[in-house]
């Protein structure tokens, strides 16, 4: 009787099929859920007359360059390509990201450069009126007390551009403030006019603090990549996953490999179409968002259970073949469009199709 059932059992048990259908449906899910946070975010941006440097506060970043990760102090941030990475041993948690030296005769100058540190302890957060105004007055006496021998510039002419209050990635509230100041350096003969941004991002009762300073005629190449960076910031951080030359770890670990042609042709969509839109930038972050949450342990199932993996690979095949509709995408119109007519393909294909298996299957048990 045992030697029977054992012959009998499938290689793919109804719990399986279950679990690889309720995959499938929670990937079309997060899709959906992407490009309806990509429509509304657009939408919203249409309609009010927003400068656009509060634009890019508000951005949820693109996925590009590296991600930093910081075990220690559990927090992460995205920083562009070839940009250097200088962790202060001298102070707790602090990380900067430099771009553009310039030889100096003591120190090496930067065109910009975007530091991270805490400032633990500070209480709870006041108003927003009253953060602001604290986050005025302690950058200007900053600017005032700089000297050479602690900063190795002079500073003055400090004047406040704008202020705006926002909500990070995980919810804090923050204020972001831009202003400009004029630094004599020892090591230059010129007075260097700077573009200061400074965000705070209140956690609790500690301040993440997010300080760019960047040479002011430089800086409207490096603008969009300092609120990229600056938005990207994570607490707690978000796992350590490759970013522009990664791939999808549920197709990886079903393909088994990075350089599999479906794996490849996702890479390609998310770089070549998606990240070039601002509606498809925006579904990145929110998918980003949902898929990391559970896709590495199913990856890792995946690779336990070789029946599990083939299964995998069967369910999410057609859907790789639908998403190569996104190679034509070229436009934000495009975009959108083509992303809507995918997951109506999903939709019809992820519930009807498990839908009328499952039903089958339990009537013959």
């Amino acid at each position: 009787m045992h030697f029977l059932q054992t012959q009998k059992k499938p290689f793919i048990s109804l719990p399986h099929i279950i679990l690889v259908s309720k995959l499938s449906f929670a990937l079309v899910l997060v899709m959906i859920i992407g490009i309806s946070a990509s429509i509304i975010s657009v939408q919203a941006q249409q309609d009010y007359d927003i400068p656009q440097w509060v634009k890019n506060t508000m951005l949820i970043p693109m996925s590009f360059g590296e991600l930093y990760y910081n075990n220690e102090y559990s927090f992460s941030v995205q920083y562009p390509d070839n940009w250097r990475v200088d962790r202060d041993a001298a102070a707790d948690g602090e990380v900067s990201f430099l771009d553009g030296v310039e030889e100096g005769a003591v120190y090496n100058l930067w065109e910009s450069n975007t530091f991270i540190y805490p400032v633990l302890d500070m209480g709870e957060k006041l108003s927003d009126y009253e953060e602001k105004q604290w986050a005025r007055e302690s950058s200007e006496q900053y600017c005032n007390e700089a000297n050479y021998a602690n900063d190795d510039y002079r500073c003055g002419s400090f004047v406040v551009i704008s202020q705006v209050s926002g909500k990070s990635l995980d919810g804090y509230p923050t204020i972001t403030t831009k202003s400009t100041e004029v630094r004599k350096y020892q090591d230059l003969s010129n007075n260097t006019p700077m573009i200061v941004l400074e965000k705070l991002i209140y956690v609790d009762d500690d301040i993440w603090v997010i300080n760019s300073n960047t040479d002011a005629d430089k800086f409207s190449e490096y603008e969009n990549r300092i609120y990229a960076t600056m938005n990207s910031f994570r607490y707690p951080a978000s796992p350590p996953i490759e970013n522009s030359g990664g791939g999808c770890l549920i197709a990886t670990a079903a393909y088994g490999s990075e350089m599999a042609p479906q794996v490849q042709l996702l890479r390609e969509i998310r770089d070549n179409q998606l990240l070039q839109t601002q509606s498809g930038t925006q579904f990145m972050g929110a998918f980003n968002d949902i898929y990391y949450s559970f896709s590495p342990v199913i990856a890792d199932y995946e690779r336990e259970n070789p029946y599990f993996k083939e299964a995998v690979k069967l369910a999410i095949t057609p859907m790789i073949s639908t998403l190569s509709l996104m190679e034509n995408a070229e436009s934000e119109s495009e975009v959108l469009g083509l992303g809507l007519s995918v997951i109506a393909l999903n939709l019809g294909m992820y519930l009807g199709v498990p839908a009328i298996v499952i039903i089958g299957i339990r009537k013959k048990i």
